[in-house]
């Protein structure tokens, strides 16, 4: 098998923080987190073919309203490569590949922490990134 021409360094968790909601209810648990996602996009360096991307998580930060049994956020940066068989694609790489790959090391993360908590374990479910309903934003 060939390795891809789309590669990244090992990811760095740069955010976690877990809060348990005192306000829960569990009687009117409705279990659906609103998780927020930003994505954040470095200066592409063309010349080496590389990009730092983060992706910041907020889960079940609308407790008053979603009565979600805690809040999360979390994020992730890792510097991505590519070749030239990608320089007309490399947008979409960045902003639909890469948060893919990243939220793929937060989901174990974030069901630890949560399999240490009082609650169920939770798991991150997949996420449609192609749509951008995500907000991007320059990494400095």
């Amino acid at each position: 098998m060939k390795n891809s021409s789309l590669q990244f360094t090992n990811p760095v968790l740069t955010e976690c923080f877990f809060s348990i909601n005192n306000k829960y209810d569990s009687k009117n648990d409705r279990r659906e987190a609103v998780i927020e996602a930003e994505l954040g996009i470095g200066d592409k360096d063309n010349a080496k073919r590389e990009c730092l991307v983060m992706l910041r998580l907020n889960i079940g930060i609308d407790t008053e309203n979603n009565n979600f049994p805690f809040i999360i956020k979390i994020a992730m940066v890792a510097n991505f490569k590519w070749d030239k068989t990608f320089d007309d694609k490399i947008d979409n790489l960045l902003t639909i590949n890469a948060p893919a790959l990243l939220l793929g090391y937060m989901r174990p993360i974030v069901a630890n922490l949560t399999n240490n908590s009082p609650f169920p374990v939770y798991n991150i479910p997949f996420m449609n990134f192609v749509d951008k309903d995500i907000t991007v934003n320059n990494l400095k």
